[in-house]
């Protein structure tokens, strides 16, 4: 798991410990794809 996904994370409480491993795949996963289609319209923009 990433560390900014840890920090994110550390203070939540959840009911089982496999729920918040799950919780932390899902959000770096979200943050992995955020990251590939900002990196991809930034790149497909013309210079002025």
């Amino acid at each position: 798991m990433e560390v900014w996904v840890e920090r994110e994370i550390e203070g939540c409480e959840f009911p089982d410990q496999r729920l918040k491993t799950r919780f932390g795949k899902l959000l770096g996963q979200l943050g992995a794809t955020v990251r590939r289609s900002s990196c991809s319209s930034t790149a497909m923009r013309r210079p002025i």
